[in-house]
């Protein structure tokens, strides 16, 4: 779980510029307490992808299995896996299922193993009209999206669509997880199919284009980044990424109370100013602490789903 951190960040560096800071930002508050309890209820289903049994290639398990632990799974409400989106890249995704909360989520584990790091340094952005005709996507997070889509798609689109009527539909990730997550979402936006995103220490996926889109009309969008974590602005502005909005972000770390001074919400195109978490940005967390801030444990320590946590 904690090898993917060093991961991502050996081929970030390989790349990483300090982002600008460009123009004003509108700062959004107060958050609702429903939102709030989403963006850690989410955190939890995100930690869950990396349980080994919920992408091991059989679905019908329950997503929380961790019954030592008492009080472990309430947050799940019994979800189980309907649908596994891992395929021979071993890429780690799920579709699940509450049936007491009317709820799908699609969940993706961020990068774990060696292999990833190839994935996350495909900094070159290609055309995705698939996604809008004004769309540029980066060509790692991409191809990894493109193993997956069909699946994806006959889960959520069209007739043979899981999730019935008056099901919410969620997609969620940490860090790589968190930038298939938004392509997904984007995807199914397009097409159509309203759904909420919550990303958690994302990296940025595209340009301007695919930005908006991601955080336009269709759904909530949330992404979350936690304390100084460095992984959330790159790639960097500079070669011509663009920020997801709104960022909430949690200026002295998710596991302590939010308010009244620690979650910031930052909206406007041009987030990624002083006043949100690129004021820490770049790679200098890294060398200071900073990247224990994009640890799973560290944006769901209020979740233990996996057996032996």
């Amino acid at each position: 779980m904690r090898l993917g951190i060093g991961l991502l960040a050996l081929g970030g560096a390989l790349v990483a510029a300090y982002p600008l800071s460009m123009g004003p930002v509108e700062i959004v508050e107060p958050v609702s307490s429903d939102l709030l309890q989403d963006i850690y209820t989410f955190a939890a289903f995100t930690r869950a992808a990396y349980c080994a049994a919920n992408h091991d290639g059989t679905i019908g398990n329950l997503v929380c299995s961790n019954n030592a632990n008492a009080g472990a799974c309430d947050v799940f409400a019994g979800a189980t896996t309907i649908v596994e989106l891992t395929d021979s890249a071993e890429v780690a995704g799920n579709v699940v299922v509450s049936h007491a909360r009317r709820l799908v989520v699609v969940s993706f584990r961020g990068s774990h193993r060696w292999s990833d790091v190839w994935r996350n340094i495909q900094v070159l952005r290609v055309d995705a009209p698939a996604l809008c005709a004004d769309c540029s996507v980066h060509r790692g997070y991409w191809n990894v999206f493109l193993n997956i889509r069909d699946r994806l798609a006959g889960a959520l689109l069209g007739e043979g669509r899981l999730a019935g009527p008056g099901y919410r539909v969620v997609l969620t990730g940490h860090s790589m997880g968190g930038a298939l997550a938004a392509i997904s979402a984007a995807y199914l936006r397009s097409r159509g199919r309203s759904c909420d995103l919550f990303t958690y220490g994302a990296p940025h996926v595209g340009n301007q284009a695919l930005a908006d889109l991601i955080g336009g009309p269709g759904g909530v969008t949330a992404h979350v980044v936690n304390g100084e974590d460095p992984i959330a602005s790159q790639p960097p502005r500079s070669i011509g990424y663009a920020s997801v909005v709104p960022e909430y972000w949690f200026e002295a770390g998710i596991e302590k109370p939010a308010f009244p001074d620690n979650l910031r919400v930052c909206d406007g195109v041009n987030k990624k100013s002083d006043e949100c978490s690129a004021k820490v940005g770049g790679w200098l967390p890294v060398f200071t602490g900073g990247l224990s801030d994009h640890s799973i444990d560290a944006y769901s320590n209020r979740s233990m789903p996996c057996p032996g946590e």
